[in-house]
């Protein structure tokens, strides 16, 4: 039986219950941040367990509601490679386009799919140590032409200062 994810402990529990987490006492890990953690997050394991990223989706919906952060929006975009998977479901379950975000462009395009100008764009990736990549996503979907003032992340480390980044750049996270 799933737990009512009403908390972020049964969040927690369905991440372990995933095995999306991986802890370590000898040697921290290394994130792409450059940062060391004793505890190493691998959401994209949720694309194997339909009914937790289900539960997981709806407590993100509803946290994104609650902080008016679905208000106007136009479209959904996920960062490059992970949040792909979570952006889409999110697209389909709003009834929205979808684009996706790559750290680095690729011929011309860093970003894929259709950007509106003036529209406003809600930027997915799967975990935030550091914030860097969110900030180098929301730039590329900024230049062209898309309004990005909130992130969802499934998972935030919490530790390395990335919301209040972020924030400095007008961008809200929602974890």
């Amino acid at each position: 039986m799933m737990p009512n994810p009403s908390s972020a402990h049964a969040v927690a529990e369905l991440l372990i219950e995933a095995g999306c987490v991986s802890c370590r006492t000898d040697e921290p890990f290394r994130l792409p941040s450059g940062w060391a953690s004793p505890v190493y997050m691998d959401c994209r394991r949720l694309i194997s367990f339909p009914r937790t990223r289900q539960v997981l989706l709806e407590q993100a919906l509803a946290r994104l509601r609650a902080a008016g952060a679905l208000e106007g929006l136009a479209a959904v975009a996920g960062g490059e490679s992970s949040g792909i998977a979570f952006a889409a479901w999110m697209a389909d379950a709003l009834n929205l386009p979808l684009q996706y975000v790559r750290k680095r462009a690729v011929g011309q395009a860093q970003v894929e799919g259709v950007v509106a100008p003036g529209s406003a764009v809600l930027l997915v990736d799967d975990l935030m140590a550091a914030g860097l990549s969110k900030l180098t996503f929301c730039q590329a979907l900024r230049a062209r032409g898309a309004v990005v003032r909130d992130v969802f992340v499934v998972f935030d480390y919490g530790t390395f200062d990335a919301t209040a980044m972020l924030h400095a750049h007008q961008m809200r996270v929602h974890a």
